[in-house]
This record gives structure tokens, C-alpha cells and sequence, in this order.
């Protein structure tokens, strides 16, 4: 566990998920694939996740009572991922097409392995501090999770045109 909060492995799993789908989204998606710059604004979300790791460091270290937030998956994916992608639609139209089929594909192959993962006992998730249940197939997880696995992709996408890209 890191600082006794989470398995290392899911930390390794997110970085491997959000680079699979850029990538993904990058090589088959993105137009203009030979371009040399990353965005200006990637300096910017450098300092403002820096930023935001320290806080979290902090508090940690003070009291990690501090970390403890009723609903906190509900809002960290209304924060993380619905914020992003209304900017993004909203600035973007063009993007929407792009996003949603690519969404569309990603969220199909996670759910499968989401079920997979659930039924063998890979994480569960307690009932508690959750907007609602899911059941498919006879497994059962948390209504926090299928919004993740249905907005997931298009969030990471959204967040790389913000930092990386151009947003075209």
C-alpha cells in the first residue's frame, strides 16, 4: 500500500490506462500527428498538480483524518472528469465525435473488465459513502464505477487536448 491508502498497483493501473487510450486516441483519432510542441498550457498543470500533491502530502502527514470525504469518488469524478469534458465540448465541438466513439469503445472493453476483475475478487467496493449499485451478470459494484467506466476515456482524452494538445 501507499502511505497504507492504495495498492500501488491501482496507481500503476491509472497511469497505464489514461496513456493506453491517449495513445490510442493519438494514433487513430488525432489529425495532426506530427506535431513537435506540447502545449503552453502544460507547464501551467505541472504547477497546479504539484500544487495539489503537496496539499495532499500535507495533510497526510498533519492529520489523515483530513482525507477522509463522505462521497469523495463521486466528486472527484464530477471534478476530474464531467468539469473537463464540458469545457472541452463546450470549446471544441469538433472533438465530440472524436471523444464520444472512442468513449463509446473504451467503456465496453473496461466494463468487461471491470465484471471480470469484481467477480474474482479483485476489489470490491463497501456500500458506504455510495450514490448507488449496479448490478450486471450477478455482479455487483458501485453506480460511481460505471460513470467512471463511461466517462473515463473521454476525461483523459479531454484532459490531454487541455494540457498537451491543441484542443483541435
Amino acid at each position: 500500500l501507499l502511505f497504507g491508502i492504495s495498492p500501488l498497483d491501482n496507481i500503476i493501473w491509472s497511469f497505464l490506462y489514461a496513456y493506453f487510450v491517449v495513445a490510442f486516441y493519438e494514433h487513430f483519432f488525432d489529425e495532426d500527428k506530427y506535431k513537435g510542441k506540447i502545449s503552453k498550457n502544460f507547464k501551467h498543470w505541472i504547477n497546479i498538480a504539484s500544487f495539489f500533491m503537496g496539499l495532499f502530502f500535507v495533510f497526510y502527514l498533519v492529520d489523515k483524518k483530513l482525507l477522509v470525504i463522505g462521497y469523495l469518488y463521486s466528486i472527484l469524478i464530477f471534478l476530474f472528469f464531467v468539469v473537463p469534458i464540458v469545457i472541452i465540448c463546450w470549446n471544441s465541438p469538433s472533438l465530440i465525435k472524436k471523444i464520444s466513439s472512442q468513449g463509446a469503445y473504451f467503456s465496453f472493453l473496461f466494463l468487461i473488465f471491470e465484471l471480470i476483475a469484481v467477480y474474482l475478487g479483485h476489489w470490491e467496493f463497501p456500500k458506504a459513502n455510495l450514490i448507488g449499485w449496479v448490478e450486471l451478470f450477478g455482479i455487483g459494484f458501485a453506480f460511481e464505477e460505471l460513470i467512471w467506466l463511461i466517462l473515463g476515456a473521454p476525461a483523459a482524452i479531454c484532459w490531454y487536448e487541455l494540457i498537451a494538445d491543441d484542443e483541435k
